[in-house]
């Protein structure tokens, strides 16, 4: 795969490489109804109706978002990454069932540091700030799925430092009035200390709010 991608149109879907964002699938159909039982995910947003996802990517987690009766704000920064959603975001909407949920959802092309710091310049709140960094890979045997290989290849010049990521919580304390959570694999150490953590057999919540 070389270093130059390109957005085509693919069975009526535009697609990256093959990938394409399809919140119709009889996957994420089954995963969007049974996020109401993904108890550590559930349990991360707790108490919370708007939530900033500063870190979209496919916007699965923000799928899973509006499934639990969430308002959600998405920022992609790759416009690339950025136009599969929009297109992802189109067709759901064509579906009678989908487009109540995406009624709720607002997707924005930009830096999540920039935007939240023009928020907290206009004294602007939400209930929870949500980061899912890309992170580097842990060594193992076996492949990501390719969906994740392309992520990882077009944001190659982009996986989160500690840093970035201590900024984006930092930030997110300071336009949120419940929390700020972040995912991250169960093996990863965390920023900053959080208040409380939920864990699932592959990821973590970290829940973070102002002391």
């Amino acid at each position: 795969m070389g270093n130059t991608f390109q957005l085509k149109t693919e069975e009526g879907r535009v697609a990256l490489e093959g990938v394409s964002v399809d919140f119709e699938s009889h996957t994420m159909k089954l995963v969007g109804q049974s996020v109401r039982q993904n108890q550590p995910f559930k349990r991360s947003l707790k108490n919370v109706k708007s939530v900033l996802d500063t870190t979209c990517g496919l916007a699965k987690d923000s799928f899973f978002m509006l499934n639990l009766g969430c308002k959600v704000t998405a920022l992609e920064r790759h416009p690339l990454i950025y136009e599969l959603v929009v297109d992802g975001v189109s067709r759901a909407k064509k579906n009678a069932k989908l487009s109540v949920l995406f009624e709720n959802f607002h997707l924005i092309l930009g830096d999540a540091r920039e935007y939240m710091q023009s928020m907290k310049e206009k004294g602007q709140r939400i209930d929870a700030v949500y980061v899912d960094p890309m992170y580097p890979p842990k060594d193992t045997s076996a492949l990501p799925k390719k969906e994740m290989q392309i992520l990882r290849s077009v944001l190659a010049h982009e996986s989160h430092r500690e840093e970035e990521i201590k900024e984006l919580i930092q930030l997110g304390l300071e336009v949120s009035d419940v929390s700020v959570v972040l995912k991250r694999p169960v093996w990863a150490e965390p920023p900053l200390k959080p208040m409380a953590s939920f864990e699932g057999k592959m990821v973590r919540y970290d829940v973070y709010k102002k002391s």
